[in-house]
């Protein structure tokens, strides 16, 4: 076990993400059969990116059969000088030493060439151009990108060893280009990519948009040159077993609570977690309005875990960025509202759209905001709230009392219920935009509550539905095209659940009556599941039924 990489305390809080895993071990799998494959992976910061990789790289190292690699090009890109080195050096410790002893000794040019010898021809001769090249009085350093970028291939191949290069935070990689020889590093670590057999890669980011436009945007040099994979936040029962793992043992409705106000972040569940622990150690019994004071504590509380993540993403993000006072208006404005369009968020400010419409992108790119079917919205909940209250200057220095805090209870509860609300109207709209999608494509049935593979029909429309009376209202009424199962076209009805509770039978009941009187087939989707009894009814009534993770990968899929 590769212990100083990867710590026994974190292995034994690692939890789910078995269809990552899945995933990764998909491309060990394709390695071993002579067919390398690249991955992308995007998440925000602390969503477990890193703890996915370290997990997996754990488990190459069990079964002992393709070689991990493990580089952080936070640490590692600065000059190319220093950059070709590191990556060199790196390549090597992971794979002569099996990422384990002094990787010291392998991070300079000169140590290198040392604990190289007479070990590996390759490794020698490559540290040695590498040398010479240093040794210039002004190097190339293209060349030394190009020895650095085709250097894996040369020594899995001289090693007889298959080899998976985990590059973190690859966004970095921008950083080199701006050196006048380089430019483009995208385009030196694409053109050796070309014709390697026994590496794969697997590079992450947090910053979700920029790394977007590198394997998505069809101007990048690297577009469909790796699959992708978004990590999102836990579901409800993931984020519980976390929790069970982080603390003793509370009553449901305490990791109900948890999760409603952490919105399944690791992050924030392992803050709040530890802070409930030091409350129930100084003689708390814990209960919901104990996560709620817990919750207070940790985001406004300047000595909160919370607090200073998200004072350090805030100023992180700002701090490079012109018109701060306007990016800052546009922070607190969608910190106490979202979903605003364009012109609504320009009228409110007073500025032209056109202007507004440049801070809202720098926003977008930094990962503060995204854009939704035109409107605008935080990317991350928790970071809108400590905006929210801190922008007004509420936040506290010292330790904060209970009845320091009291009065902001019910001000928070508040706050989350427009929330849950906010996140409803959102998602409706983010459903009809999937349907909008649907087109024939076959998936999985158990996504939709069904056996075997469902064929999804082909959604000439779809939009919100309210009755002539007014007394009934639907999140979304499809009008379906004729196809070999539905010569006359037919109806799809979607009720939407988005809240911290599971559906239960009287919800489909509901349903069921109104896509009856519609001619309609039900969809019902829940964000945390149903209850067996409705799950039960829905089998009988032919209602079909998606959590919150269903839709998610539904949409995955789609995509």
């Amino acid at each position: 076990m590769i212990t100083n990489f990867y710590p026994p305390y974190l292995r034994q809080l690692f939890t789910n993400r078995a269809r990552e895993l899945d995933f990764l071990q998909s491309l060990v799998t394709d390695l071993l059969a002579g067919k390398p494959r690249r991955l992308a992976v995007w998440g925000l910061r602390r969503v477990g990116k890193t703890l996915v990789i370290q997990e997996q790289i754990a488990r190459m190292h069990d079964q002992g059969v393709v070689h991990p690699v493990y580089m952080d090009f936070e640490d590692i890109c600065t000059a190319p000088e220093l950059f070709a080195q590191r990556y060199i050096g790196l390549v090597t410790f992971w794979a002569l030493e099996n990422g384990q002893g002094d990787v010291d000794a392998y991070l300079t040019v000169e140590r290198l060439l040392e604990a190289v010898a007479g070990r590996s021809v390759v490794a020698s001769q490559t540290a040695g151009s590498l040398l010479r090249e240093l040794s210039r009085t002004k190097p190339d350093q293209a060349l030394l990108l190009k020895l650095a970028f085709e250097y894996p291939e040369k020594l899995a191949q001289e090693l007889n060893k298959k080899l998976v290069l985990f590059l973190d935070e690859f966004t970095e990689i921008s950083t080199l280009g701006h050196y006048p020889q380089v430019r483009e590093p995208l385009k030196h670590f694409r053109a050796a990519l070309t014709g390697q057999t026994n590496v794969a890669y697997v590079v992450a980011g947090s910053a979700m948009t920029a790394m977007m436009k590198l394997f998505q945007s069809p101007e990048a040099p690297l577009f469909l040159q790796f699959e992708t994979l978004a990590l999102e936040p836990f579901g409800r029962q993931d984020a519980e077993v976390l929790m069970r793992k982080l603390g003793s043992e509370y009553s449901p409705g305490v990791y109900a609570e948890v999760y409603r106000y952490t919105a399944g972040f690791p992050f924030y569940i392992t803050a709040l977690m530890q802070r409930l622990e030091r409350l129930q150690q100084s003689g708390e019994v814990i209960s919901a309005d104990s996560v709620r004071y817990a919750f207070l504590l940790e985001t406004l509380w300047r000595g909160g875990q919370i607090y200073n993540y998200c004072r350090y993403v805030y100023d992180l993000s700002l701090q490079r960025a012109r018109g701060y006072g306007m990016l800052k208006a546009i922070l607190q404005f969608l910190a106490e509202e979202q979903g605003f369009t364009l012109s609504e968020i320009a009228r409110s400010l007073r500025k032209s759209p056109s202007a507004v419409r440049e801070y809202l992108r720098w926003l977008s790119e930094v990962d503060l905001v995204e854009e939704r079917e035109h409107n605008y919205q935080f990317r991350d909940p928790i970071l809108r709230f400590w905006v929210a209250y801190t922008s007004k200057g509420i936040e506290m220095d010292a330790f904060p009392r209970r009845e320091d805090l009291a009065g902001l209870v019910a001000d928070l509860e508040e706050r989350f219920q427009r929330a849950a609300g906010e996140l409803g109207r959102a998602k409706e709209a983010e459903i009809r935009e999937l349907m909008r999608r649907f087109a024939g494509q076959v998936v999985p049935g158990a996504l939709l509550g069904q056996e075997g593979d469902l064929a999804l029909p082909v959604v000439r429309s779809v939009d919100g539905y309210r009755s002539p009376d007014g007394q009934v209202e639907l999140d979304a009424l499809a009008e379906l095209a004729p196809d070999a199962t539905r010569p006359q076209g037919g109806r799809w009805v979607v009720s939407l659940k988005w809240r911290s509770k599971r559906a239960g039978r009287k919800e489909l009941e509901q349903l069921a009556g109104q896509a009856a009187n519609l001619g309609a087939l039900g969809w019902v989707i829940a964000r945390d599941g149903f209850t067996p009894d409705a799950l039960n009814y829905a089998s009988q009534a032919n209602i079909m039924t998606s959590s919150g993770e269903d839709l998610a990968q539904l949409a995955r899929l789609l995509k």
